[in-house]
């Protein structure tokens, strides 16, 4: 399977100029990147799938039922459940629900100089990665 991204110029009008990347990605992103006005491949059934892009705006065409994991955004939803379990329960992009220990790789944690510790989190599941940022917002004395 490949993806395909089509050039366009400065002003938005197609270069002709046509690349061709082996991995979703890999495409997905350097067509956020810019430099691209449209990204498409074929599905194992057949159909195409189409991101144009029209300005500021992206559209996605003849798509089947979802979009792929890849494209999908983490959702304010996804988002906030996330941080309300402590990131302990489901990947914010996915939502595979599994124990965390087995679809999640997480990085040593790394200490930032405004005191908040921040660890890059990637699914195993879906492969997608985000940085857990942890502060301390609270200390009680133990007896």
């Amino acid at each position: 399977m490949s993806f395909q991204l089509r050039g366009q110029d400065a002003k938005g009008r197609d270069t002709g100029e046509l690349v061709e990347l082996p991995s979703l990605e890999e495409a997905f992103a350097k067509f956020l990147a810019g430099g691209f006005w449209k990204l498409s491949w074929a599905q194992p059934d057949g159909k195409r799938v189409r991101l144009v892009r029209e300005g500021d705006t992206i559209q996605i065409t003849d798509i089947m039922n979802e979009i792929p994991d890849v494209m999908q955004s983490m959702t304010e939803k996804a988002r906030k459940k996330h941080i309300e379990t402590a990131g302990m329960e489901c990947c914010p992009f996915c939502n595979a629900e599994n124990d965390p220990d087995e679809i999640l790789e997480c990085s040593e944690l790394d200490t930032v100089e405004d005191g908040s510790i921040e660890q890059t989190v990637k699914c195993l599941e879906c492969g997608r990665s985000w940085m857990d940022i942890f502060r301390l917002v609270d200390v009680t004395e133990l007896a």
